[in-house]
């Protein structure tokens, strides 16, 4: 008796698929789609944008403009540590004077990249005794700039100023790795290289 009333009452509507049926006899749907999601992805952009424009005025949130500016303007030089003070700045380095600013007994890093030297002593994480860039302190490895950045072969192969043989493309990422060294870190002069005849 109980099977009877409870199958008498069950709705034609419902099934597997078919969803529920809501008291107008409507049937709703219970399962999210991509395009929900979608829409309420859209409806959530549109809402930041809607509260940066009233919170900031702008609304990208004034992110666009900073970045702008950023890229524009001129950046100041990198400052110079206290240990360059005494000196005539820029100096001439030999490959010998170059191998002793490693670090070492409070030395500061120094890299050389194009014939200009550079003191990288600020991002000593990454050029001292245990950064990754440790190799290329104390000498110059121009060459080894010359190489694509996804290029393992630049780390693999033995530092060498000589730059003779480089294609146009190889020689104009020495000199973009230059001017990025120019500017993020104090020049502090230039190698001396020695010509074997």
């Amino acid at each position: 008796m109980l099977r009877r009333r409870s199958t008498r009452h069950r709705s034609p509507a419902a099934g597997p698929g078919r969803g529920r049926s809501t008291s107008d006899g409507a049937t709703a749907r219970s399962r999210f789609t991509w395009l929900d999601i979608a829409r309420m992805l859209c409806g959530l952009a549109l809402a930041v944008l809607a509260v940066g424009r009233l919170a900031t005025g702008s609304a990208t949130w004034h992110v666009v403009a900073t970045w702008r500016a950023r890229a524009s303007a001129p950046s100041a030089p990198p400052a110079l540590s206290e240990f360059w003070r005494p000196y005539s700045l820029p100096l001439t380095f030999s490959p010998a004077d170059l191998s002793r600013y490693t670090g070492a007994d409070g030395a500061p890093l120094l890299v050389a990249v194009d014939g200009q030297v550079f003191d990288v002593t600020r991002s000593a994480r990454l050029y001292g005794p245990r950064g990754a860039y440790h190799r290329f302190v104390g000498r110059d490895c121009s060459r080894a700039f010359a190489y694509s950045i996804w290029s393992m072969r630049g780390l693999r192969e033995p530092c060498s100023a000589d730059l003779s043989g480089l294609a146009t493309e190889e020689r104009a990422r020495v000199v973009a790795w230059a001017e990025y060294f120019a500017r993020k870190y104090p020049r502090v002069g230039h190698v001396a290289h020695v010509t074997q005849t």
